[in-house]
């Protein structure tokens, strides 16, 4: 009986959550003019923190080993923090039908422990702590005494601080930076491009792929009509 009392008021909870999402307005149109779903949100909020909790991680090797080849893998734990801290805000926010972020973004937790050095220092060895704890109890490191794991977790950071005050590459922010320029021009093109597309032919490629040239291809006076692949 507990059960099913239990289970109503997760039905009930999740009707009046989601039923609230119909005094919200849309934040985004497509390129139709097509209104988004508010009530998508949560979703929506939930698969942008699985992909943080994938980009971070891999962010974090990628940028270790700009600075420090090799040696800066040791940010791995310190992207396995961001990502779980970018999933738990997604889940939050997604509650509260917010309009969603991008998932390469920080939210409001992590910029908070970023501009704080000791909360991000604390978290950093907390986080490998736990990772060196998970690597022992799935085998895939030797088992070892706890004591062990917290003198790891105090060498692991340190690594992470040095490499953050001494770099190999001290000039490493500046070739990012410039990549990342490089990145947005680009991007800007593309976007440049698709806003001179005609907004029905975009969206008839996106529904129906190549045939969607036919058209088009005889407008030209090549093709044919009758045959649907050329």
């Amino acid at each position: 009986m507990k059960i099913v009392r239990r289970a109503l008021f997760i039905m009930g909870a999740m009707v009046v959550t989601f039923s609230t999402a119909y005094g919200i307005p849309p934040e985004t149109y497509s390129d139709l003019g097509n209104p988004e779903e508010p009530a998508l949100r949560p979703y929506k909020w939930l698969w942008r923190g699985i992909k943080a909790a994938v980009f971070q991680p891999l962010n974090s090797l990628r940028e270790g080993n700009l600075k420090t080849p090799i040696v800066g893998s040791v940010e791995v734990s310190r992207g396995v923090r961001r990502g779980a801290v970018e999933v738990k805000e997604s889940v939050c926010r997604g509650l509260t039908f917010s309009a969603v972020r991008p998932y390469r973004e920080f939210g409001t937790m992590n910029t908070f422990i970023e501009d704080d050095i000791f909360l991000r220092h604390a978290t950093d060895y907390l986080t490998t702590v736990y990772l060196l704890n998970v690597l022992e109890g799935d085998h895939i490191l030797p088992p070892g005494d706890t004591r062990n794991d917290f003198q790891w977790g105090v060498a692991v950071s340190g690594v992470q601080k040095g490499v953050d005050l001494y770099p190999a590459d001290p000039q490493w922010q500046e070739r990012e930076a410039t990549a990342q320029q490089v990145r947005e021009v680009r991007a800007q093109q593309t976007r440049q491009k698709i806003a001179q597309e005609d907004p029905v032919k975009r969206a008839q490629k996106r529904y129906i792929g190549k045939r969607a040239e036919t058209n088009a291809k005889a407008e030209r006076g090549r093709g044919n009509l009758l045959k649907m692949d050329e």
